[in-house]
């Protein structure tokens, strides 16, 4: 029986409720967005398909052991503290690697704001309350038959966390020799923008959504907006 309370069905309604809103913001004001795929995620099939995901994510998420973000057992301090922290943290590193090699992927101050506020909210409702729970539920549930749960969680998280930075792996493995392919997989197990999905999906699972949302608004809010804003 499921047992996802109507608190937690609210607070998704909101999540949904903010793409909505920011959608018709930029509705009213039209803007040329940094990339072609970032402008594909502003239609409304893919908001309303991501939504519709996310929901079965949230039906799912007592399947994935997951708790819910209101639940007892999360504090104030993991739901929202924490994950700030760790999202300005993160945050801090990504500009300090780009400052070596600056790169120009930032929307223009002010729309920035309600830009990455879109994408934060829909990038973690896509990859953790839809991916990371639904893959952690089919594998714990229905491959390992309540057994393996360990297994079955990392191996989502894992295979979710590979979703930002497998574009550019690909890019690195197609140009490379056979021989080099295991040295490039490596190299990015380590490197910052893998390593912080593996963390923001451990956080997920400990705090549920809303500590999600906040880590990555953090992260945007130090990446795109701030510094962001005053590169433009």
């Amino acid at each position: 029986m499921n047992r996802v309370t109507p608190r937690t069905w609210e607070t998704y309604a909101v999540l949904v409720g903010i793409l909505i809103l920011m959608k018709i913001v930029f509705i009213l004001i039209p803007t040329t967005f940094p990339g072609a795929d970032q402008a594909a995620a502003f239609s409304w099939p893919v908001i309303l398909s991501i939504s519709a995901a996310g929901a079965l994510g949230v039906w799912l998420t007592p399947y994935a052991r997951f708790p819910e973000p209101w639940g007892p057992g999360v504090s104030n301090t993991q739901r929202f503290t924490l994950p700030a922290v760790d999202g300005v943290g993160y945050g801090i590193i990504t500009v300090l690697r780009d400052l070596a090699k600056p790169e120009n992927v930032h929307l223009a101050f002010p729309l920035s704001i309600p830009f990455y506020i879109f994408g934060a909210t829909l990038l973690e409702i896509m990859l953790r309350v839809f991916g990371l729970t639904v893959l952690t539920a089919l594998l714990w549930k229905g491959v390992f038959r309540s057994r393996a749960y360990e297994v079955s969680f990392w191996t989502a998280n894992i295979a979710t966390s590979l979703y930002e930075p497998w574009p550019f792996m690909a890019k690195e493995i197609s140009a490379a020799t056979a021989v080099a392919v295991p040295g490039i997989i490596v190299d990015w197990a380590f490197q910052p923008l893998f390593l912080a999905n593996v963390l923001t999906g451990y956080i997920y699972r400990r705090s549920g959504m809303l500590s999600v949302v906040i880590l990555r608004l953090a992260f945007y809010a130090v990446w795109h907006v701030a510094y962001g804003g005053m590169r433009g």
